[in-house]
């Protein structure tokens, strides 16, 4: 182990980076996050053109 090895933010990195591969990058999950709300708005659209 080196002194670098040792300082706070080497081992906060070294604890995240197995999340960071599993949960992918932040690019990918805003295009989830921008998909999911776009076919939220759709089905909100649809159902407020559907006459009562």
């Amino acid at each position: 182990m080196t002194d670098h090895d040792r300082l706070p933010l080497a081992q906060y990195l070294a604890e995240v980076r197995p999340f960071r591969i599993y949960d992918g990058t932040n690019e990918t999950h805003k295009w989830a996050m921008a998909r999911r709300a776009s076919s939220r708005r759709e089905r909100e659209i649809a159902d407020q053109s559907r006459p009562s």
